[in-house]
């Protein structure tokens, strides 16, 4: 004689097996590029690697990082120096490979800018550079053109005619699970 799962377990099943798809399209859909200042409360710091070949990297160093290296290595992005030359940047996330001694039409270049602002060739060093949280912090190998991508913008105001949250903020309190951009509500502390 076989088993029929009850309805409650095929219910159970379905849920898993749509949440583990959703869970892989919102992978694939997850946004590369910048999102919003609210969701970082540190220093961003984008990361892209020119004509290396990659992905730009967009990352949030959490907290109050002491210079432009720490924020760098916050963001988990593996430094590596010119040999002899402490403190002068010659790979970022092992880029290049091998170190090339950074010359002068093939190294990173170090930028800043306010949220949302443009982009300003940093004057000092990473070393000696303090930037302050709610900044963003950027890199780009090449010859020392700024990076393509936009610093991250500030954070959207409340979309008007949204239902007020617990404080006053968007999303009604209604608790649900975030994947990527997509929110399924209904689904969080349900068993």
């Amino acid at each position: 004689m076989t088993h029929v799962p009850g309805p409650r377990r095929l219910a159970r099943v379905t849920t898993l097996l749509t949440l583990a798809w959703l869970t892989a399209i919102a992978a694939v859909l997850a946004p590369v590029g910048p999102a919003n200042a609210s969701e970082c409360d540190g220093v961003w710091v984008v990361v892209d690697p020119g004509d290396l070949g990659g992905e730009i990297s967009v990352r949030c160093a959490p907290g109050d990082p002491a210079n432009g290296i720490a924020a760098l290595e916050a963001a988990r992005h593996a430094v590596g120096f010119v040999p002899n030359q402490p403190g002068f940047i010659c790979t970022i996330d092992r880029k290049p490979d091998p170190c090339n001694g950074a010359p002068a039409n093939a190294y990173w270049s170090y930028w800043h800018a306010p949220v949302g602002g443009s982009w300003t060739y940093s004057s000092s060093g990473a070393g000696f550079r303090d930037p302050a949280p709610g900044t963003v912090e950027g890199w780009r190998f090449g010859s020392g053109q700024a990076p393509p991508a936009p610093p991250p913008g500030p954070a959207a105001p409340p979309r008007r005619g949204a239902p007020a949250g617990p404080r006053g903020g968007p999303g009604g309190g209604r608790r649900g699970l975030r994947l990527g951009r997509i929110v399924l509500f209904g689904l969080v502390g349900h068993r």
